[in-house]
């Protein structure tokens, strides 16, 4: 008995001092159900919610049927979120959740907010709305299941955009409409260059939804880039329903009329790997086609460029480990040419500064092979940075790299030539970090390789950082 007694004396003093050492905040939170009142009102105040106590990310928040809830008087968090039926929630800043949630109401992520969702799927049966600028990000291995509506603006130097590296499942009638900008007809010479950041757009559709798009005698400001011809083609109303649904991952010229104007794409959200079927036919056609091929961005998010955006980008996905697609035997030719819409192209590859290619950028890239190639994107090169078209990146860091851009400006024609001091390059060739010129367009200024001249003008150069001295 003696021992019996002093065995549960001993089990007892080791509980209590586990109870003991558990830290104060895991002993007091605990996760409860929270429910707006129904007065609704500002996240962050005690009177908006049954109780008066403002959610923790502890906590699973429901937001009833006639509340509206803003987040706009600071950040807000919580574990789980509800919009019921008849439920707004409105986020003017930045909102986490850490588990699965959903919305049968209306769900706003307006003018300088955020939604975040850290952990869990997300069910979407009412309407989702993420303004110009703004982003609702998922957590990667996630699922979005959508009922309902979901659209995304934008307008000519903002983006929205919803980042889903995981899984999209459609039931019913959900779809998703992403507003693009394009530019228009009166802007000048030259299209834009876009792909849809939508899956199974149809054509036809597209076209007949979107009052803007240009238009001469049944011609519409829509078509591909051939490039066994090296031409350009518009669309009419047969050569969209003869060509079905938009490729995702293929670009197209696009205008619509006036000086520019927002577009709709309405569809699906491309979730996983997107491969585009890419061709040299420098060749073809007695030498009057072109190594060049017309891609796009397929996804409603921003994705990174090159390696100095992020570690998962375009550049490497295409250029290493054996899949390069890119046209090796013009390896001067191993970047994404960006077009600004004036006719000129910006290479971008691993020297230039961070870029981010926004929701539906196309973007030309030359081909090695004379057969058909897949050009990748892949879901985890999405990212929450960018805000705009083509545009130079952020400022260079001193220590290790610097920057001399060379600009010519004749006859209301621009051109520059852009040369890198880094340390990971030679004087010679650099693949993926010296580019050529853009065979497009004419070059007026341009340089030449230091060491080992292949003849190629060179529109981006990469020098080893000793020369700057």
């Amino acid at each position: 008995m003696k021992k019996i007694l002093l065995l549960i004396a001993v089990m007892l003093f080791i509980t209590t001092s586990v109870i003991a050492q558990k830290p104060s905040s895991e002993i007091n939170q605990t996760r409860a159900a929270i429910s707006s009142t129904g007065t609704g009102g500002s996240w962050n105040t005690t009177s908006t919610w049954a109780g008066g106590v403002v959610p923790t990310n502890a906590d699973d928040v429901t937001i009833l049927d006639g509340d509206t809830v803003n987040v706009i008087d600071g950040t807000g968090v919580a574990e789980s979120i509800t919009v019921a039926s008849g439920g707004t929630l409105r986020i003017y800043q930045t909102l986490t959740v850490d588990a699965a949630s959903s919305n049968a109401g209306d769900l706003k992520v307006q003018a300088g907010g955020t939604l975040i969702l850290s952990a869990g799927n997300f069910t979407n049966s009412g309407a989702i709305t993420i303004a110009k600028g703004v982003y609702m990000s998922m957590a990667d291995a996630t699922t979005l299941t959508n009922s309902g509506t979901i659209n995304i603006t934008s307008d000519s130097n903002q983006f929205g955009a919803l980042k889903l590296n995981g899984t999209y499942t459609k039931s019913g009638s959900g779809s998703v409409t992403y507003g693009r900008y394009i530019i228009g007809v009166s802007f000048g010479d030259y299209w834009d260059l876009i792909g849809p950041p939508t899956s199974g757009t149809d054509a036809a559709d597209f076209i007949g939804a979107n009052g803007d798009i240009a238009e001469n005698s049944g011609d519409y400001g829509i078509g591909p880039y051939n490039n066994d011809l090296h031409t350009w083609t518009t669309w009419s109303n047969a050569n969209a329903i003869s060509n079905g649904d938009l490729t995702s991952g293929k670009g197209y010229q696009m205008a619509a009329t006036g000086a520019g104007g927002v577009v709709e794409f309405t569809g699906d959200i491309q979730a996983g790997s997107v491969n585009i079927a890419i061709i040299n036919n420098d060749a073809a056609n007695s030498g009057a086609g072109s190594r060049w091929n017309l891609v796009a961005n397929p996804y409603p998010s921003f994705i990174n460029a090159n390696v100095n955006a992020g570690a998962n980008n375009v550049m490497d996905a295409n250029d290493d480990g054996g899949n390069d697609v890119f046209d090796s035997s013009h390896a001067a030719y191993t970047a994404l040419y960006a077009h600004d819409g004036d006719g000129t192209y910006t290479a971008i590859n691993n020297s230039t500064a961070a870029t981010y290619i926004a929701p539906g950028q196309g973007f030309m890239v030359a081909a090695e092979s004379t057969s058909n190639a897949n050009f990748s994107f892949t879901a985890n090169m999405q990212t929450t940075s960018g805000t705009d078209d083509f545009i130079s990146g952020d400022a260079m860091d001193p220590d290790d790299r610097a920057e001399l851009f060379i600009g010519l400006s004749q006859n209301n024609t621009e051109r520059h030539t852009e040369i890198y001091f880094l340390d990971q390059v030679t004087n010679g060739l650099d693949p993926s970090y010296d580019a050529g010129t853009f065979e497009f367009e004419n070059n007026t200024i341009f340089s030449r390789l230091v060491s080992d001249d292949l003849g190629y003008d060179m529109a981006i150069q990469a020098l080893p950082y000793s020369e700057m001295w």
